[in-house]
C-alpha cells in the first residue's frame, strides 16, 4: 500500500486547513484508490461540491490511463455551484 497525504492552507468555507489523501492498493489484479478530504471544520455545501469534483477528476484520470483520452478542464463534467 502507498499512502500520500497533502495538506495545504486555503481560505475555503468551513476549512482552516484542507488536505487530501490517497491510499493506493492492489487487490485481485486491480489497482484501487481510496481518496479522502481532510480539515473541514463542518459539513457544508462547498465540501460536497469539492468531493464531487474530485470524483469527476478521478474518473477522467482513469479514462486517460485506460484509453489515452481524459476529460481535463474545461472539458470535464460540469457541476452547478449554488453557494
Amino acid at each position: 500500500m502507498l499512502s500520500i497525504l497533502h495538506m495545504v492552507g486555503v481560505e475555503a468555507p468551513a476549512a482552516s486547513v484542507y488536505g487530501v489523501s490517497f491510499d493506493l492498493n492492489e487487490a485481485d489484479g486491480e489497482s484501487k484508490i481510496l481518496f479522502a478530504q481532510r480539515g473541514w471544520r463542518e459539513e457544508v455545501e462547498f465540501m460536497h461540491y469539492c468531493s464531487t469534483k474530485w470524483a469527476v477528476y478521478l474518473v477522467g484520470l482513469k479514462a486517460l490511463l485506460e484509453t489515452g483520452c481524459g476529460t481535463p478542464y474545461p472539458n470535464d463534467t460540469r457541476i452547478t455551484r449554488r453557494f
